[in-house]
């Protein structure tokens, strides 16, 4: 199991199914309308899919299916998303997968630099490194 962001959801979806294959991904439940307006702008304004629902059907059967675990944007969790977020000058959005793989102890799944390297620095800090 491992937490997983919008970027690398997307990533599964559009380019490399095997990265959503064999393995639960937690993610925030704002990850379900990220993915669907990514979806949308690839079909939209991109242009470079044909149908976004058919992306997006896959998605939600991955969620109904328990590949893909939604968690709750919970009192605890917003609270950790916004420390982050103020802490590290980034959105709340973006914070929040963060602190559910730090509060769970799982790895971060992203292809985002920005979040990778804020994961990292409190992973470290955490370890006592």
């Amino acid at each position: 199991m491992s937490t997983a962001d919008t970027s690398y959801i997307v990533e599964g979806l559009l380019r490399d199914k095997t990265l959503l294959e064999g393995e639960e991904l937690l993610t925030p439940e704002l990850t379900l309308y990220e993915v669907a307006n990514t979806l949308w702008k690839h079909e939209r304004l991109l242009q470079d899919i044909p149908s976004g629902l058919e992306y997006l059907n896959i998605l939600m059967s991955l969620v109904e299916l328990g590949g893909i675990i939604i968690v709750r944007f919970d009192k605890k969790l917003a609270a950790a998303s916004y420390q982050l977020a103020v802490k590290h000058g980034i959105t709340v959005y973006d914070s929040a997968p963060i602190a559910i793989a730090l509060s769970t102890g799982l790895t971060l799944k992203t292809f985002d630099k920005q979040q990778k390297r804020v994961f990292e620095a409190e992973s470290n800090k955490k370890r006592g490194n």
